[in-house]
């Protein structure tokens, strides 16, 4: 099993604070049958500013103390990039690190500006005119799609495609969160699946539990967020199911996909 999305790095955003948090996390996924974690630490989100030579030397570093240890886990290099001004110039330049370093995949925070969310459509654009395809992180834990998930609809309609954080499948962001989370799936809107782990205990791995939670409600897909995370970190391109608009506010579906 691979992990996407994890904040796994040390002392370099929020996720473990030192190099031991950061082996006990591995640890962790490890018992839960997780072999590959890429790590995702936040860039431009806050006062975080983590260039790619300091998430690969960081990489490096723990991958050489897990084999130490014995922990059969790899970690591979990526970031979570939040939309800034100068992301497509760093993207042209390669001051941006793709999922696994050297795929066409880039994981794109969502903006919490109203302004820079309504021109999301042309940064994608823009994003992929650069030679990458956006992967959106988290999305059913933004503020705004609870009352417009049609904001994601036209993003992967627009060429970008969706990972579901594994807490807000099993309700750890609330009711609401994980509601919205499975109607997104359903609706074909998430391509892959992260665990967003930060730490080893409040905010520790969750992958395995989300996914044995989906596979109850949908065996196929479950299974195909699975094998999607597989070929996302080979930059292989995944099989996409039409997307389906959400029509109301009761989150309804049409009966063809738009």
């Amino acid at each position: 099993m691979i992990d996407v999305h994890c904040h796994i790095l040390p002392n370099i955003d929020d996720g473990p604070s030192t190099l031991t948090e950061s082996i006990q996390m591995a640890r962790q996924a490890a018992r839960l049958g997780i072999k590959r974690i890429v790590a995702t630490p936040h860039q431009r989100h806050g006062n975080y500013i983590n260039d790619t030579s300091t998430i690969t030397k960081a990489v490096t570093q723990l991958n050489e103390e897990l084999q130490n240890e014995n922990i059969p886990v790899r970690i591979l290099p990526g970031q979570e990039v939040t939309i800034y001004a100068d992301l497509i110039d760093d993207i042209k330049s390669g001051r941006i690190l793709p999922l696994n370093e050297q795929t066409k995949y880039v994981m794109i925070e969502l903006p919490q500006d109203e302004v820079q969310i309504i021109n999301i459509d042309h940064i994608i654009y823009q994003i992929q005119m650069a030679g990458y395809i956006p992967i959106i992180t988290s999305p059913e834990t933004h503020p705004m799609m609870e009352d417009n998930p049609n904001l994601l609809y036209r993003m992967v309609k627009n060429g970008a495609l969706a990972q579901v954080a594994a807490p807000s499948i099993v309700g750890a962001n609330g009711k609401k969160v994980q509601k919205l989370a499975q109607k997104l799936i359903n609706a074909n809107l998430i391509h892959c699946i992260g665990s967003n782990a930060h730490n080893s205990t409040k905010r520790g791995s969750l992958l395995k539990e989300a996914i044995e939670q989906l596979k109850k409600i949908d065996t196929p897909k479950a299974f195909q967020l699975i094998h999607n995370n597989e070929v996302l970190v080979h930059g292989d391109d995944i099989t996409k199911n039409e997307p389906y608009r959400i029509t109301t506010k009761r989150w309804l579906f049409s009966k063809q996909p738009k």
